[in-house]
């Protein structure tokens, strides 16, 4: 039986995941490290960079700005709102859209939202890829890299956009490159890097990196795997991601600490399974905040101002509520894939991660989605000392 080893980067212990294919085993047992695989298979030699990218690549026509990206603010309205309206309409975003955020000049948000979703249907990864382009690679493995990479974003107090945008590159990658099961880790590695060269004022180096994985790779292959990730993408790393959805949503609504925290602890459990990928990033994103407000039970969990900022009203959002809702219990129980319950657990999140899951659950073709059985836990009552990095607008 071949063994697959994921040692943690707190306190060191010991568990074992049988995987359902493969007969995969998964010990983790060493601090500071994650040895996944037992040897690289990419050498400076065996790495070639004659990939046939034209051809193993989707089309991306119709991304960034338009033709006005850089027209001058003038100071009237309705020039501006027409500059923006034409921005709209060039990056994808629909009729009715344009013509919501007519009626509501003044709302930045909105505007935000209206514009990441013109953008969200480019760059997104094939959702079958373990099944139809990965050989070596299950979706158990994908789960524990994507929780191994929630740790280290944790270990090293990197932003939220850097963790989703990290796993953005790792699932788009492996959509174009089927990988050797020795190999996932340093993929990971590497997309988290340049992640985090885009979004953190201070990126770890090459080094950082060939220490947290405990030596298992050289800091030439991370340089040469990240050349062959951008390469692979066409250095197109700008995509908009359920956090940044995520955050308008919840400033537009003006969220709570609560439902701040535990909107974001769903949103990041969403990471960790494959098939949520099926779902764009705004549903993930709306579907989220839905479920918390169902959670901590909120009489209207989706009411106007969130369908206002969404853009979905309720029956839209209920497959994805339901598919999130049935992650969540999972990953309550689930005595491996830990990190960001953990996270979540601590008193300066609200201890979110601590709050039963839903159990029953339906939908009505009028309400959307309701909760059969409320069965809430009481959210940890925070000292004024630690009340100041519990803000709404503290980034998780």
């Amino acid at each position: 039986m071949e063994t697959l080893r994921i040692p943690s980067l707190g306190e060191s212990k010991a568990s074992r995941l049988q995987a359902a294919t493969g007969q995969v085993a998964l010990q983790r047992d060493r601090a500071r490290s994650i040895d996944v695989f037992s040897a690289p298979s990419f050498s400076d030699q065996q790495i070639s960079f004659e990939m046939d990218v034209e051809n193993s690549l989707p089309s991306h026509e119709g991304w960034g700005p338009g033709p006005n990206a850089d027209t001058p603010a003038t100071g009237d309205a309705v020039q501006d709102m027409d500059v923006l309206s034409r921005r709209s309409s060039a990056s994808g975003v629909g009729v009715e859209a344009r013509a919501l955020l007519a009626e509501h000049p003044d709302s930045d948000n909105l505007a935000c939202i209206l514009h990441l979703k013109g953008q969200e249907h480019q760059r997104r990864p094939n959702p079958h890829y373990i099944s139809s382009v990965q050989t070596d690679v299950n979706e158990k493995m994908r789960a524990i890299l994507m929780d191994w990479l929630a740790e280290v974003a944790q270990e090293w107090s990197l932003c939220g956009d850097t963790l989703f945008l990290a796993v953005n590159l790792v699932d788009r990658f492996l959509s174009v490159r089927a990988v050797p099961r020795t190999d996932l880790q340093l993929v990971g590695a590497a997309c988290l890097w340049v992640a985090c060269k885009y979004e953190e004022l201070s990126p770890p180096t090459a080094s950082d990196f060939v220490y947290i994985t405990d030596d298992t790779y050289t800091k030439e292959q991370v340089v040469v795997m990240e050349a062959v990730i951008l390469g692979t993408l066409g250095f197109e790393v700008t995509v908009p991601t359920v956090k940044a959805f995520l955050r308008c949503l919840l400033k537009g609504c003006g969220a709570n600490k609560n439902l701040h925290y535990l909107s974001n602890y769903l949103a990041e459990l969403s990471l960790l399974d494959h098939t949520m990928m099926r779902y764009l990033p705004s549903e993930i994103a709306a579907a989220a905040v839905y479920l918390a407000n169902l959670m901590l039970g909120k009489h209207q969990p989706w009411d106007n101002t969130l369908q206002h900022f969404a853009t979905y009203n309720a029956t839209q959002l209920a497959s994805c509520v339901q598919a999130l809702a049935a992650l969540h219990h999972a990953m309550s129980v689930c005595p491996t894939l830990v990190s960001i319950r953990t996270k979540y657990a601590a008193p300066r999140c609200r201890a979110v991660s601590l709050l039963h899951p839903l159990q029953h659950l339906h939908v009505t073709p009028d309400q959307g989605v309701m909760v059969c059985d409320r069965h809430y836990m009481e959210l940890p009552r925070q000292h004024s000392s630690t009340g100041s990095c519990c803000s709404s607008q503290t980034q998780a």
